[in-house]
């Protein structure tokens, strides 16, 4: 149905391309949309919902995992943003495959901290995120040992 767009009935408008989108897939599984849809905001009566400053790679895998619950995260796409946008629709499961892909992609699980290369700034930068995405939405008590070693 959403990869092949049948019976669709509105649009989400990402930087000017357009994702095409049912209103009761978006309502029943996602926070956001149905606090948008429902309420009197100007979306609720239209059939565009804008979402800007988030890539369309991004919004369309967000918006596969609504659908059939995709979980995992295609090379290349920008993990922070993917956060980012998660954390806006509230949506849970996907918190938990981007801190997931996080924790693998760039912090090899964690499983050995004190060896991780700290010579580059985007190295510092990748662990310092990781950790703080680590310790606002997953395990706060794993965080604030996993920090110790950087003071």
């Amino acid at each position: 149905m959403f990869l092949q767009e049948i019976g669709t009935d509105i649009a989400i408008d990402i930087n000017g391309r357009k994702i095409k989108a049912h209103k009761v897939i978006l309502r029943s599984r996602c926070q956001y949309f149905a606090a948008m849809l429902a309420g009197k905001f100007t979306e609720a009566n239209g059939n565009v919902i804008t979402l800007p400053g988030y890539s369309y790679s991004v919004v369309h895998f967000a918006l596969c995992h609504v659908y059939s619950g995709a979980a995992h995260v295609p090379p290349g796409l920008d993990l922070m943003e993917l956060a980012s946008l998660s954390d806006l629709l509230g949506l849970e499961g996907l918190k938990e495959v981007t801190g997931y892909a996080l924790k693998t992609n760039y912090c090899h699980n964690f499983h050995k901290v004190k060896n991780c290369n700290f010579n580059d700034d985007f190295n510092k930068k990748v662990d310092f995120l990781a950790l703080l995405w680590m310790y606002r939405w997953r395990a706060p008590s794993n965080a604030r040992h996993t920090l110790s070693w950087i003071r």
